[in-house]
């Protein structure tokens, strides 16, 4: 039940924040801000209300037993041993930031002013203007978060569950590999670039690294 509800945040975070706020920007529609008006406080509520709620009271209860696991020489308390524990801490401190610096509320004393956009619920206001850039970029890690976190519903599917495992000790030798990739990259492309003779496609280590990347996939010309 827990899961599925995660599952409604996340449907109300894209629809407020990925959906309907571009569908008609500055021409939104009274039933469109409602919505995303709606859906904000959903989230507000329901998700960081609720993950608020769950570290405070898990956190205490570790302080109080005295359980505590030991990082890079820095106790913390047990209940973020696992990692799904501090992805949602992460999630909770972004839907914090975006809470304070959410349009709405910033808008909400000049809704009817005289600007482009304005309105009931209206998110284009001067005040808001200046937190708009942070907002975005919280709402978008937020966004990544919310997605690395549903993974945790791969557990209703015993071969999404296997998959997802095979991915998860596969992944750091892609990495691997892609680290001396790159290395091979770069060592190539400063090599040709001490030439004095060089083809026209070959034109500075940036553009050098460019073509072999290109080469290496399989789309140079």
């Amino acid at each position: 039940l827990k899961r599925f509800y995660f599952l409604f945040t996340l449907v109300a975070f894209i629809s407020s924040q990925s959906v309907l706020a571009h569908l008609h920007e500055r021409q939104e529609s009274v039933e469109e801000r409602i919505i995303t008006f709606a859906c904000r406080i959903v989230v507000y509520v329901g998700s960081m209300g609720n993950l608020l709620r769950s570290t405070i009271s898990q956190v205490y209860r570790d302080v109080k037993q005295r359980q505590f696991i030991v990082a890079y020489g820095i106790p913390i308390p047990a209940h973020f041993s696992e990692k799904s524990n501090v992805g949602y801490l992460f999630l909770l401190l972004t839907l914090m930031i975006m809470c304070i610096l959410e349009p709405i509320f910033w808008c909400a004393p000049n809704m009817d002013g005289d600007f482009e956009g304005g309105g009931l619920f209206t998110v284009h206001c001067p005040e808001a203007a200046g937190t708009k850039d942070v907002y975005c970029t919280a709402s978008m890690i937020a966004m990544l978060i919310y997605w690395f976190l549903l993974l945790d519903l791969s557990i209703f599917s015993m071969r999404l569950s296997s998959f997802i495992l095979v991915c998860g000790r596969v992944l750091p030798e892609v990495f691997l590999f892609l680290l001396g990739f790159g290395s091979v990259i770069i060592a190539f492309a400063t090599a040709i670039n001490c030439l004095t003779e060089r083809p026209d496609s070959f034109s500075g280590i940036p553009q050098n690294a460019l073509v072999l990347f290109s080469i290496g996939l399989g789309m140079f010309p």
